[in-house]
């Protein structure tokens, strides 16, 4: 019995020692999801649209098409798309801040992250005033995002011209968009440093009050453009999405996700209602009965028609 009680003691603490390293991995991990949950839609378009731009070829090919203009249009058109592109990607970018920061601050949605007596969990957990710390910063760091992932689908394809003349716009455009996002994130981590310049966020308590905020105001704001400009899509279906181009309408269409999947999230949370599996469930059953793929059949003749040289009679008589 002592041997077997020897044996099963050494293995669960040879067992243990890996469960407890797992802790500095898993214990982390789990506080900033917990954190970052009720922003999960900025964050999720983001990384969406940062795949779409770099790592397909489709999206560095629309940023390829921005910056060499259309060769369809006329001098003005040309002169406009990247304009318009350029107001397409601010709004993305303005989405992002606004939401992220206004759904950072729904004290209701954040976890409480409890004081640790013991000093290796308290190493391994994230507190409160490291949480309350990034709440005032990940609304730049969001915001300043598209401007990375334009930073780098620029480099990309000046590489792709293999040094050559026409890829230097795009290197020079790399790094202006580069030092913006630098800028942001700079001024970004000076305004969640220095809360005696820059006051602590608001918090709100309901829906409502977000309009009372200089902040919310804008973002609430920000959210009535993409339904705006899809409006404008129907009276204008040719002339408006050609005028904005497909770059253009994949920020709005990235913008408008934001907005109204935090306006889901906020519902959903707030009121315990599945909204996105709902969603989900809703899109499974309709599926269903909204068949729009569906292929033009030809009717077959039962005999085929008869070849011309065919029906010339081959009979000498004739």
């Amino acid at each position: 019995m002592n041997v077997l009680r020897s044996f099963f003691n050494r293995l669960f603490s040879f067992l243990e020692n890996p469960v407890l390293s797992l802790r500095w991995i898993w214990f982390p991990v789990r506080d900033w999801y917990l954190v970052l949950r009720p922003a999960r839609m900025p964050i999720l378009v983001n990384l969406i649209v940062t795949a779409l731009f770099v790592f397909v070829p489709q999206g560095a090919d629309l940023i390829r098409a921005v910056g060499e203009g259309s060769l369809l249009g006329g001098t003005s058109a040309e002169a406009a798309k990247p304009a318009f592109f350029f107001l397409a990607l601010s709004l993305l970018c303005s989405s992002a801040y606004y939401w992220t920061y206004i759904m950072l601050g729904f004290p209701s949605l954040q976890p409480v992250l409890d004081k640790h007596e013991d000093e290796l969990e308290k190493a391994q957990r994230l507190t409160e005033p490291m949480a309350a710390w990034w709440r005032r910063f990940l609304p730049h760091f969001f915001g300043a995002m598209p401007l990375l992932t334009l930073a780098l689908t620029m480099g990309f394809t000046a590489f792709k011209y293999a040094g050559g003349a026409p890829g230097y716009p795009f290197w020079w455009r790399a790094a202006a968009f580069f030092a913006l996002w630098a800028v942001w994130l700079a001024h970004g981590r000076r305004k969640a440093s220095n809360t005696a310049k820059w006051p602590d966020r608001r918090n709100f308590s309901r829906l409502g009050e977000i309009w009372d905020d200089p902040i919310g105001r804008r973002g609430l704001l920000f959210t009535f453009v993409p339904p705006l400009l899809l409006v404008g899509s129907f009276l204008f279906p040719i002339a408006l999405p050609w005028l904005l181009g497909s770059a253009s309408i994949l920020c709005v269409a990235a913008s408008g996700w934001i907005s109204l999947g935090s306006w889901l999230v906020y519902l959903g949370s707030t009121y315990r209602v599945p909204v996105f599996g709902t969603a989900i469930l809703l899109a499974i059953v309709s599926s269903r009965f909204m068949d729009n793929h569906g292929v033009r059949q030809v009717t077959r003749d039962p005999e085929p028609p008869k070849s011309p040289v065919s029906s010339i009679s081959t009979d000498p008589a004739t």
